[in-house]
């Protein structure tokens, strides 16, 4: 086993007591480390950069695990295939456990469910949710005093995630991606700006925690339309939906509009219109099943007629 610390100074990687991470074994000359549970895929690849000592660029990290990649992709598919059998933990796993493509699953448009069971899903891995990579304070700075280093969680790079779900601290976002640097690294350079995200309602946060966290462990997967018109009915009867499909936000109580102010909506698009925004209606939708519901098992229950898919 090794032992290894990244240097702060020139992150060229030396063996050390400090950060404690079993080495998986050299593959084309590399150090690959073992996945955290719950490390964010792209933190991940960033990791190995970091350790080797590579150049900061996809490109360097591309060649150095011997991927092909074409113009067009962003991160090629065949990255995380290559990951997947250098690491060990099956495309499957790899695909559940440490990318953003489950959290996204839930919000598919109805020409969209097919993704589930198919490997398309693989080319939207790295597709964060938020627009700055994301982490939490307290863990980098905890981390990096019990092992000498910190990790990409992927739970912060959900969208509506406003505090971590480790340990209630204040997350933060940097215009310096996880696929270059790691958030101790960030912490400790004197010319990085950070974004400090603003902590929601403490009773939204944790409401939206427990749905999300249900509907990843139950891997549900459902169709907007349906919700579209799910929501416009239950809005209806809570008077806060007109006959257009029209939200007034001035109705909703001061609860409710916490739900919306989690994914930093100021203006609610009509329920209609939520579809024809390809990802910013998802998570409106989201926001107002958030805002319509009391509870997780009304959330769920609404999901139901909805016809959700496992």
């Amino acid at each position: 086993m090794f032992r290894c610390l990244f240097s702060i100074c020139d992150e060229t990687p030396i063996v050390s007591d400090g950060w404690e991470i079993a080495v998986g074994g050299l593959n084309h000359g590399l150090l690959l480390p073992p996945l955290f549970p719950g490390e964010w895929l792209i933190g991940y690849i960033g990791r190995i950069r970091v350790l080797n000592g590579l150049h900061p660029s996809q490109t360097a990290v591309l060649n150095a695990l011997k991927v092909e990649a074409h113009r067009q992709e962003k991160f090629p598919v065949g990255m995380y295939d290559h990951i997947a059998e250098l690491v060990g933990p099956g495309m499957e796993e790899l695909l559940l456990k440490h990318t953003v493509v489950p959290y996204r699953m839930y919000a598919l448009d109805s020409a969209e469910l097919h993704w589930k069971k198919t490997a398309d899903v693989r080319a939207t891995m790295s597709v964060p949710t938020v627009a700055q990579h994301r982490f939490c304070v307290s863990c980098a700075r905890r981390e990096e005093k019990q092992r000498g280093g910190s990790f990409w969680k992927l739970s912060h790079q959900y969208l509506g995630v406003t505090v971590c779900w480790v340990c209630n601290g204040d997350i933060v976002g940097s215009d310096q991606g996880a696929f270059s640097t790691l958030p101790h690294l960030l912490l400790a350079a004197t010319d990085v700006q950070f974004q400090r995200v603003t902590r929601g309602d403490d009773q939204a946060v944790a409401r939206h925690r427990d749905l999300v966290e249900t509907l990843l462990e139950r891997q549900v997967c459902f169709a907007l339309s349906p919700l579209r018109h799910a929501l416009f009915r239950r809005g209806r009867e809570l008077g806060i939906v007109s006959s257009s499909g029209q939200v007034d936000i001035n109705r909703l109580s001061d609860t409710a509009a916490s739900y919306l102010a989690l994914f930093e909506i100021k203006d609610m698009p009509s329920i209609a219109h939520s579809l024809e925004r390809k990802q910013s209606g998802k998570w409106a939708c989201l926001a107002l099943l958030l805002a319509m519901t009391s509870s997780t098992e009304e959330s769920l229950r609404l999901l139901e007629k909805c016809g959700s898919a496992a």
